[in-house]
């Protein structure tokens, strides 16, 4: 698999991180991928950072931004969601998941939720599914420990 985009940037995939649950008390608890390149992207593309949520502080608040590729009137566009709040972010398996108000299309599975603070673009979490609670995004330690653990032994 190779990667590129339309700033130049160019990688080949060298390894995949999965997750697998030790109970899976829900679907899609740490349905992610972490995808490792042959080289690093982030100067073409953007760096992102990891973080858990915290449910205490930031639920409800419109902070956060989506973007994903969806198919709208049987094209691919790339779309760009600001004013994200998260509903939920403690049913089913804990904190790996996140319910929230993003509104999603077909085909914007994996794209980021995120947030830019003091400059520098952290990840919360990857979108799933959406379901009666809202748009599912999978989150939480297992999500930062498997980029931490690609970073660890690929960079």
């Amino acid at each position: 698999m190779e990667f590129d985009d339309e700033k130049g940037a160019f990688a080949n995939l060298v390894h995949i991180i999965t997750v697998v649950p030790e109970k899976k008390l829900c679907g899609k608890v740490d349905d992610f991928a972490v995808l490792v390149f042959d080289k690093p992207l982030f100067k073409y593309s953007g760096y992102f950072g990891a973080k858990t949520f915290d449910c205490k502080r930031d639920r409800d608040k419109p902070i956060y931004k989506h973007a994903g590729y969806p198919v709208v009137d049987n094209k691919i566009k790339r779309i760009r969601q600001d004013n994200i709040s998260v509903k939920i972010c403690k049913f089913c398996d804990q904190a790996t998941q996140l319910a929230t108000d993003t509104d999603v299309e077909k085909g914007q599975s994996g794209g980021p939720l995120y947030r830019v603070e003091d400059g520098v673009a952290w990840q919360y979490g990857i979108l799933s599914g959406w379901g009666k609670l809202g748009s599912i995004y999978t989150s939480g330690p297992n999500f930062v420990n498997a980029i931490a653990l690609a970073r660890e032994r690929y960079s």
